[in-house]
């Protein structure tokens, strides 16, 4: 019996070998974006379900703005040891923002944290060598990943090496550490991700004989959130115990001059990727990608199943002349039927393997063509046998649906145009979305970041006060090689996004008197010369190191200060207040909008100031794109100035496109899932068409008896598709506007879903694909039916 029912379905060997493939292929993308979705939004899900994250939201009385900080004050881990001790393990990592120093030699550090003895009981270190003496790493002790351990001493052994910050410490002193343990490298995409952790001894308060006498009543370590507060609660209730832990911290909070913390827990399996603490301005995905994502996922697996539901139904259809004459055989029809399932779940088992399998390769070269860790990227085998076993039982569902249907009604479905309507809607929209997505690509290539980074060049310390006063004999240095056009300095670099800076400011003649938030940028007039940006009003200062109460405001700040074109702020006096004396800066120039933070990041209103004790880099713009690499020239003067300290060697663009490469690479994830989404919706339609070709297969083969070619049979099938199709346009119009401009919403730069240029061309890509699709399928249908001559047609429908 089985033999007869292959032999049957054999007829129809091509229908359901592009169904394999279709079905397989949309299994693969599907795994591609469960890994995608798990490595931007839930990067802690799987090995951090039980960490938690204790983040700040500051609000400020004076102002009444507020903003979210991924951390957190210094005391709050040792007051959740001592009051929370016996529900959670508690651990502070405070980041250090300083070279490290290696055999006398100054280096760029990684990502170097101090914490303390008790703090590192939160995390499994899995350490690759090393010993403590007592059993836990104490004081003057440093832990070490082993990529940065590689880095720092190449081939030697780490163990017992010292590793020392040139950055000092409130007294003076510099910190010497003893590499005690090396341990395997957090996941790419975990929410914490150490270098080096340096083990001091439990924080205290800050010694106010340091502070100036104004700042000398206030807690300041209160007052400088700069730690990641880390709590791991095991076991059920975990959410209402750090609810509990959180409202306690904030409860505890002293007065703070005006500043009003809020501490609230979050799961880490909740956190995004981000670059740096303020995490509304520097989040590397943004929400609208998120739900593209899952929707791209979901159109895919529902189109799945309807297509495999589809490829069920002819199956049974195929099939059910051979159920007639086993019935009069007075075989039992369950036989017949529980053959044709286990083909069902045998094909069902077998495009899930080669899918889940495809897609997991398939993420792996996905992740190195982004740059990306593949193993964090891609799922596990073991996750892909859970996976799999899912997929196989949900389909199976949907294929034992089909087969208890009665044939009659299979046999009616022809007059029932709802799911051929749904199935031309979802392919329509898929449509739709793929010509937004690669129209907006198209718009963001050709929009000006408002900067100019080829041929220059970047050299980058890791801390404040190394460049110093001597940044002025190196520029003028520079500038005597040939082919240096410009030399700046500043404190971060165009798409370095975690090293941000505000001040809160108002204009002088505000009588209002309302000061609001401003990215503030420490950086000189040659820097901003150098990354080629544009000067709209005013002069940008040359004696900005004599003058430094001068500023340079970007167009966005100019505005956001009340000033209604730009050369009515030049000559204007600003207040600033920052919790500490008012400053007043003098507004010299206003420069065009661009982009410092990145493409994907909407423009922030930007002061740029003068200090030069906080510059980090030193931007080097050539004559020539080739510039850079004369590179060989420009470091001995670096040596002769700063003989003991090594600088990050950039490349500006390659940087700056790093920084836009996570929302770049999701673009192109959801652009090739919704062409995936495009060939599986193919598939589909074209099991819906066989499916209509072999219900109306005696009408088809009357036809060819009365002398009808392959290609006059078109109106038939088409006549029983054209309805679906023009009643499908308009809401797949519809929802590709809808899903199109909850998609853009969050793009910095963006089309317009509803402008009448991209009205236009979507409505006519959708008519265009749906026609083209359309007729693909019944060309494919006539090419089988051409196959077989007029009579086996009537006898068996087809190819």
């Amino acid at each position: 019996m089985l033999g007869a029912f292959l032999a049957r379905l054999g007829r129809q060997w091509l229908s359901f070998f592009l169904l394999f493939v279709v079905l397989a292929a949309a299994m693969a993308v599907c795994v591609v974006l469960l890994g995608a979705v798990r490595y931007y939004f839930a990067p802690g899900r799987l090995v951090d379900a039980d960490l938690w994250r204790i983040d700040t939201v500051w609000t400020s009385g004076h102002t009444s703005e507020s903003g979210h900080w991924a951390t957190s004050p210094d005391p709050l881990a040792r007051l959740i040891r001592q009051e929370h001790g016996a529900l959670a393990v508690a651990g502070r990592f405070t980041p250090v923002r300083s070279q490290v120093v290696i055999d006398e030699l100054s280096l760029p550090g990684g990502a170097v944290f101090r914490s303390d003895q008790p703090s590192l009981a939160v995390f499994d270190w899995k350490i690759q060598k090393g010993a403590f003496a007592t059993g836990q790493p104490g004081p003057g002790d440093a832990l070490i990943s082993a990529t940065e351990a590689r880095r720092l001493f190449g081939k030697r052994d780490p163990i017992g090496l010292r590793i020392s910050l040139s950055r000092v410490d409130r007294h003076g002193q510099a910190s010497t550490h003893t590499v005690a343990a090396v341990f395997t490298p957090f996941a790419e995409n975990a929410v914490f991700r150490p270098d080096v952790v340096l083990v001091d001894p439990v924080p205290g308060a800050i010694d106010r004989d340091l502070l100036p006498s104004s700042l000398r009543q206030l807690p300041m370590e209160w007052l400088r959130p700069n730690a990641y507060t880390f709590v791991r609660i095991p076991g059920q209730g975990a959410h209402e115990r750090a609810e509990v832990i959180a409202a306690d911290l904030t409860a505890r909070a002293p007065y703070l001059g005006g500043w009003v913390p809020d501490f609230r827990a979050r799961a880490a399996a909740d956190i995004w990727l981000s670059n740096g603490a303020y995490e509304e301005l520097v989040a590397a995905i943004s929400p609208a990608l998120a739900r593209l994502l899952w929707l791209g996922a979901a159109v895919l697996a529902c189109v799945a199943l309807a297509a495999f539901g589809y490829g069920v139904a002819l199956a049974r259809l195929q099939t059910a002349a051979l159920f007639e004459t086993l019935g009069s055989l007075a075989v039992p029809p369950a036989a017949g039927r529980m053959a044709l399932a286990g083909m069902m779940a045998a094909a069902a088992v077998g495009f899930c393997t080669l899918g889940i399998a495809g897609g997991i390769w398939l993420s792996r070269l996905v992740a190195n063509l982004l740059r990306m860790d593949p193993s964090a990227f891609a799922i596990t085998p073991r996750e892909g046998i859970a996976v799999l076993a899912a997929c196989v039982f949900v389909f199976v569902a949907v294929g034992l649906l089909s087969l208890t249907r009665r044939p009659t009604a299979s046999v009616r479905a022809r007059h029932r145009p709802l799911p051929l309507w749904a199935t031309f809607v979802v392919g329509s929209t898929a449509a739709g979305l793929s010509l937004v997505l690669l129209l907006q690509q198209l718009y963001l290539a050709r929009q000006d970041t408002g900067m100019s980074l080829e041929g220059t060049l970047a050299l980058r310390v890791d801390q404040d006060g190394v460049l110093g006063i001597r940044h002025d004999a190196f520029r003028q240095e520079l500038l005597s090689l040939p082919g240096v056009r410009e030399v700046g300095f500043a404190k971060t670099l165009p798409g370095t996004l975690q090293d941000y800076s505000y001040m809160e400011l108002r204009a002088a003649t505000d009588r209002r008197k309302t000061e609001k938030r401003y990215q503030a940028l420490s950086a000189d007039a040659g820097f901003l010369r150098s990354i080629g940006v544009e000067l709209i009003a005013g002069e940008l200062p040359e004696n900005w190191r004599e003058r430094t109460d001068q500023a340079v405001l970007n167009r966005s700040a100019a505005e956001q200060l009340g000033f209604s074109v730009p050369e009515e702020a030049v000559g204007q006096t600003l207040l600033s207040f920052d919790g500490g004396p008012r400053v007043r800066l003098h507004v010299a120039a206003v420069v065009e909008d661009f982009r410092l933070n990145g493409r994907h990041v909407p423009n922030s209103p930007l002061v740029v100031y003068h200090d030069a004790n906080l510059f980090r880099a030193v931007t080097i713009r050539f004559d020539t794109i080739e510039g850079p690499s004369r590179l060989g020239e420009v470091v001995p003067v670096w040596w002769r100035l700063w003989p003991h300290v090594t600088p990050s060697r950039i490349e500006l663009s390659a940087l700056y496109g790093a920084a836009n490469r996570p929302a770049e690479g999701v673009a192109l994830l959801i652009l090739g899932t919704w062409i995936t989404a495009l060939f599986v919706v193919g598939g589909a339609l074209f099991a819906v068409i066989r499916f209509q070709s072999v219900t109306c297969r005696r009408e088809l083969g009357l036809r060819q008896l009365l002398g009808a070619r392959p290609v006059q049979l078109a109106p038939v099938l088409a006549s029983r598709l054209v309805m679906p199709l023009l009643c499908a346009i308009p809401f797949a119009g519809a929802a590709t506007i809808m899903l199109g401009q909850a998609w853009l919403s969050g793009q910095a730069e963006r089309i317009s879903a509803v402008s009448p240029a991209v009205l236009a061309i979507v409505f006519l890509g959708l008519v265009l694909s749906s026609v083209l699709a359309l007729a693909s399928c019944i060309a494919v249908e006539l090419f089988l039916i051409s196959r077989r001559d007029q009579f086996s047609s009537i006898a068996n429908g087809g190819a």
